[in-house]
């Protein structure tokens, strides 16, 4: 379902107003445990990545927060933050959330069973969508997605040619039969009361991942100069869920009938930055106001 503007503006409207979106809830695994979680009645086992940790609905209330940032249309079924940040949200304090990791799922995809031809299919589709996003960008500014793709610094300003562009998303990096990967620079332009102008840049990977017949997407998002750390730690992060994950043989045979086509596919190629943009912009606002945020 393609949003409108009016309907991102009312997810903000009620991100500001601290309106908050639940997703699922875990009980926390023991340290170094993968997190359980159930997909439409399919077990997947999340290992949590080095350096990380959950942070769980007992977690309060950095928990109410951090769901802020999902998207109305997707369930959030993990979220990891850096350890130092899980320790001030047991100190009752608001996590700054400038590195994340989040395993989400479309809705309307829980209880779906995803072939391998259809995942295939996806990833086409994923592909020609990125593809002229990217022509695009190297139209209004030429080598700005070389320049990108080399790495922003924190203090490194943005080609003035793209400011008005709200996501520049890069050309696919990492692919196989069960996952995609590609990264993206977020633009967000906030007006404060006064009429002042801020400008903020999020930088992150994003995975579509094929898993015992089960579609997920891993974001992996950080601050604008962290576009590497995204790329290493999705990668890895990545192939230990898929080695975590392996098909049974009835799952398997199952993944490999093949299956009618579904335009399905085609309208969430065209859908698939509107998440990202949006947690974003509720983030750049948000941040600002994080210390004022009351512990209770």
């Amino acid at each position: 379902m393609v949003r409108t503007m009016k309907s991102a503006a009312t997810l903000l409207a009620s991100l500001l107003l601290g309106a908050s979106l639940s997703g699922a809830e875990a009980p926390a695994p023991a340290p170094g445990a993968p997190v359980e979680i159930s997909v439409g009645g399919t077990a997947i086992s999340i290992p949590v990545p080095p350096g990380f940790e959950q942070l769980t609905p007992d977690l309060q209330p950095a928990y109410d927060f951090a769901q802020r940032f999902v998207y109305e249309t997707n369930q959030e079924f993990v979220l990891f933050l850096p350890a130092d940040q899980i320790a001030a949200a047991k100190d009752l304090k608001i996590p700054d959330l400038d590195r994340k990791l989040s395993v989400q799922v479309e809705k309307d995809e829980i209880p779906r069973f995803i072939a391998n031809d259809r995942f295939a299919a996806k990833k086409q589709t994923l592909k020609a969508f990125l593809k002229d996003a990217v022509a695009q960008v190297e139209a209004k500014a030429p080598g700005s997605i070389a320049k990108i793709e080399g790495g922003l610094g924190a203090d490194e300003p943005l080609d003035s040619r793209l400011a008005a562009q709200q996501v520049i998303s890069l050309p696919p990096h990492d692919e196989g039969d069960r996952r995609i990967s590609f990264s993206m620079l977020v633009v967000v332009n906030n007006e404060g009361p006064a009429g002042t102008v801020s400008t903020g840049q999020l930088a992150g990977t994003v995975t579509h991942l094929h898993v015992k017949g089960k579609y997920l997407v891993l974001y992996a998002m950080g601050t604008k100069s962290d576009l590497a750390w995204s790329r290493a730690t999705s990668q890895s992060w990545v192939a230990a869920v898929l080695a975590a994950n392996p098909s049974s043989p009835e799952t398997a045979k199952a993944e490999a009938a093949p299956t009618p086509s579904d335009t399905h596919w085609t309208r969430m190629a065209l859908e698939v930055t509107l998440p990202v943009v949006l947690a974003a912009a509720a983030w750049f606002v948000l941040r600002k106001r994080r210390k004022k945020v009351p512990a209770t």
